[in-house]
């Protein structure tokens, strides 16, 4: 590897088998080692759904984080015996 321009892309052996992945991860045999990360169709015909749970948990956080606290408070308190 002479370190001039950029090196081809190898793939992975899973990637090679397997197109139905949600990412595919391509190593580059750089040094450093590099490994570049890309949404296949699949992964990609998700976005809409990931968005609007991204959506419902920022609409929610408050709600969320104050239920962990609490959560979080009444394992503090001692268990009465059974």
């Amino acid at each position: 590897m002479s370190g001039r321009g950029d090196p081809a892309p190898v793939e992975t052996p899973a990637e090679a088998r397997n197109g139905s992945f949600q990412i595919d991860r391509t190593v580059c045999p750089t040094i450093p080692p590099r490994a570049d990360y890309e949404l296949t169709g699949l992964g990609r015909s998700a976005i809409g759904i990931l968005r609007a749970i991204d959506e419902w948990a920022g609409e929610h956080a408050d709600t969320v984080i104050a239920a962990r606290k609490a959560y979080d408070e009444r394992a503090k308190e001692p268990v009465a015996p059974a």
